[in-house]
């Protein structure tokens, strides 16, 4: 798992469990997201403006909770401790989703 571990109550999972039904693109949407948001700032996005840049209308324990899900199934990735460094992980370059320097051109 990415990062140091996380604690969340069974109240945020919960809502996660009841929110994620109804948002069942929301791993390729956030990996597509940090593209573009890394593409307009140069730096990718922090959690909080994930949340926002995407509209979910979470309170922040459940917003997190969703994101470490995305990181822990590897629809994105982090590269430290800071914040803005959110990025499309292995199951999201899989499908070709990409930063622009990662991208591969024809031979």
């Amino acid at each position: 798992m990415p990062g140091r571990p996380q604690f969340f109550s069974r109240n945020a999972a919960a809502a996660y469990g009841a929110w994620k039904n109804t948002h069942p693109s929301r791993g390729q949407l956030a990996a597509e997201f940090t593209v573009a948001f890394r593409s307009e700032h140069g730096h990718g996005p922090s959690y909080a403006q994930l949340g926002s840049g995407l509209g979910w209308q979470l309170d922040r324990s459940v917003r997190n909770f969703a994101v470490r899900r995305l990181l822990v199934n590897e629809w994105l990735t982090e590269t430290g401790p800071v914040p803005w460094t959110l990025r499309p992980g292995q199951v999201a370059q899989a499908k070709g989703i990409t930063l622009p320097k990662a991208r591969r051109h024809p031979s």
